[in-house]
């Protein structure tokens, strides 16, 4: 059963009123959002988001000092939404298999009556479009299991780092923002230089190869 919040937060309203970036704005122009999720199983209907971390894009560059990390709580879950829905305002979202985090996401706002907006990117949508370099064995990753599914090699494939391979509980979902991040703008700079990428263009990469934006008001 949904419970939903007749009076909102703050940080609810702001998110509500404020619009994400225009599809015509270049990406270097935009602001965006990305994420990376730590949660209790597979299924969002049945499992939960354990924690939250997001990186700010801003201008194209990573803004590290803003960086941040969130524990949802089933109990206070207004409380424990505010900071993320801080960080989602005015901005789009980028994640890597960004359905999952669509899925997620979704179904915890529901529970506030609040629908997730915006278009939504995805970084390992984006990563099949870009040629991958050729990796040398001692740049290859050790890693036993990805944050994302596929995150790690897509790293690679562009010559990034993976943060915080082995992580230990609560610390996986800001290895895997910030990995992410670095990836999407990797992929986006290399995109831009093929043809001049928006906001627009770059949505319209991801629904190409599936639509990353389902569960997400347009």
């Amino acid at each position: 059963m949904m419970v939903v919040i007749e009076r909102h937060s703050g940080a609810v309203e702001r998110y509500l009123r404020t619009a994400s970036p225009a599809p015509y704005v270049p990406w270097r122009e935009a602001s965006f959002a990305v994420l990376g999720l730590e949660v209790t199983g597979p299924d969002p209907e049945h499992d939960e988001i354990g924690s939250v971390a997001w990186v700010p894009v801003e201008r194209g560059r990573a803004i590290i000092g803003e960086a941040s990390e969130t524990t949802v709580r089933p109990g206070r879950l207004e409380e424990s939404l505010d900071p993320i829905l801080d960080a989602l305002t005015g901005r789009v979202l980028v994640a890597h298999a960004a359905p999952v985090h669509v899925g997620f996401l979704s179904a915890t706002l529901n529970r506030l009556g609040v629908r997730l907006r915006g278009p939504t990117l995805d970084t390992a949508v984006l990563a099949a479009w870009v040629p991958r370099r050729a990796a040398a064995e001692a740049d290859r990753p050790q890693v036993a299991v990805d944050a994302a599914p596929g995150l790690s090699m897509a790293a690679a494939g562009m010559g990034l780092p993976v943060h915080r391979p082995h992580q230990a509980s609560g610390e996986a979902a800001s290895g895997e923002a910030l990995t992410a991040a670095q990836l999407f703008m990797a992929l986006a700079s290399h995109l831009d230089q093929v043809h001049p990428q928006s906001v627009g263009s770059l949505a319209r990469l991801c629904s190409k190869n599936g639509d990353c934006n389902r569960g997400a008001s347009r």
